[in-house]
């Protein structure tokens, strides 16, 4: 075996987990350095010599949810006004306003 690929996550209770594709190697550790000593010992442990992976690949994925209500409301915000605005000069084409002195 070449490779090997784990992905990397932060755990909610604080620090990473590390979980091998295609094989059923899971681990963690506290900081990224104890992290991959334990990766490095899991793999030990679960291959042969000669099976051992020469190259260890870490994916980090970070889950993050935003809204996007605020840059909604601004869009809606803008096209209520250019509504309005549109609206304003289609009223004044449509009605002069005489001006006396």
């Amino acid at each position: 075996m070449k490779e090997i690929f784990f992905l990397i996550e932060e755990a909610p209770e604080g620090g990473f987990t590390a979980k091998a594709l295609e094989h059923s190697i899971f681990t963690e550790g506290e900081n990224e350095k104890e992290l991959k000593d334990n990766i490095n010992d899991a793999v030990s442990c679960h291959f042969e010599v000669q099976d051992m992976p020469k190259l260890i690949h870490l994916h980090y994925v970070k889950d993050e949810t935003y809204t996007l209500a605020r840059k909604s409301q601004e869009i809606i915000q803008a096209t209520n006004l250019q509504s309005t605005l549109a609206n304003s000069d289609t009223l004044l084409q449509g009605n002069p306003v005489a001006i006396s002195d």
